[in-house]
């Protein structure tokens, strides 16, 4: 995409501090409209872009329709432009060497924030208090862009205060787990931050039985599980040796396991892959279930956005 082809053009130094093999090719986009959501989406993008050396654009989408003021007023209105422009302005005062460019559209918010995305970008999104997502949530902004994006979305709550330490990733067994894990461990290492994996998995429900699986059988059971954990924590650490990997497998829905923690991570990874038409328009329960329940940064990486340059290593995921 075309990150700095808007109302104004990024000063700054450019270079990108990050070494080779990492996500040195990604660009930061911010949907912007001065408000406490997209403020705490912009301060979180900030600080990954200073860190990692990622340009950052600012974007506002102007709605196509044009409302009218009941009446007329003696102050001038400040145009959207010019206010991304002065945010611009002030966090490269901030941060100096962050390229920032801004940008505005026009056209339906959902439809212009989608043709943003793509494998080369990373567009963040403030999202309100999770308290307010629950009743139309899955039709939210965040997540239909979320389900239509073809790259990778960071959904930020409004109620992130800390900078967050770690970089989560479910991995579900998937064909894609690999390309996802890796992912995550780039960005990990390029944050200075360590990565966790996690799988979550449940037991097969026993429709004839109504009696629970004894601890032998359900140990039989999440052996396949512990492999895959640890046959995907070792391709890691070793693709990445100076990066602290931890892992777990954890017997719960997913969005349980990858919400506990003493400490809120930087962001929790989790993939969206679709197999058909209707799938491509939805999100999987996982990440559903997260946005739904924000409590931290998540990002949703489609499949394909993921598989970039990754090796086929032997860690199938349990059958």
């Amino acid at each position: 995409m075309a990150a700095h082809d808007g109302d104004s053009g990024g000063d700054g130094d450019g270079g990108h501090r990050a070494h080779e093999g990492d996500l040195a090719g990604l660009s930061l986009v911010v949907a912007y409209d001065g408000g406490p959501s997209s403020e705490a989406a912009l301060a979180w993008a900030v600080r990954l872009a200073d860190s990692g050396g990622h340009p950052l654009t600012l974007v506002f989408v102007r709605e196509g329709a044009v409302v009218l003021p009941a009446k007329s007023s003696t102050v001038a209105a400040v145009s959207p432009g010019d206010q991304l422009v002065e945010r611009a302005r002030r966090i490269r005062m901030s941060a100096p060497a962050l390229t920032v460019g801004t940008r505005v559209v026009v056209g339906e918010v959902v439809a212009e924030l989608v043709r943003l995305t793509g494998p080369g970008s990373l567009v963040v999104v403030g999202a309100g208090s999770h308290r307010l997502l629950h009743a139309p949530a899955r039709w939210s902004l965040c997540v239909r862009l979320a389900a239509h994006a073809h790259g990778p979305v960071a959904v930020v709550p409004s109620e992130t205060t800390e900078a967050g330490s770690g970089i989560v990733v479910g991995v579900d067994g998937g064909d894609d787990s690999l390309a996802l894990a890796e992912f995550a461990a780039r960005w990990a290492r390029e944050q200075n931050t360590g990565l966790r994996l996690v799988h979550a998995w449940l037991p097969p429900v026993m429709v004839l039985n109504p009696y629970p699986l004894d601890a032998a059988t359900l140990a039989l059971v999440e052996a396949p599980h512990q492999e895959f954990t640890a046959r995907l924590a070792a391709a890691i650490q070793r693709d990445h040796p100076s990066l602290r990997v931890e892992s777990a497998t954890v017997r719960s829905r997913a969005a349980t396991a990858l919400a506990a923690g003493s400490r809120p991570p930087l962001a929790v990874v989790v993939g969206r892959r679709a197999r058909s038409a209707l799938a491509t328009s939805l999100l999987g329960s996982t990440s559903r279930d997260m946005l739904l329940n924000l409590g931290s940064p998540v990002v949703i990486v489609p499949a394909r956005a993921a598989a970039v340059a990754v090796p086929r290593l032997d860690t199938d995921g349990p059958r």
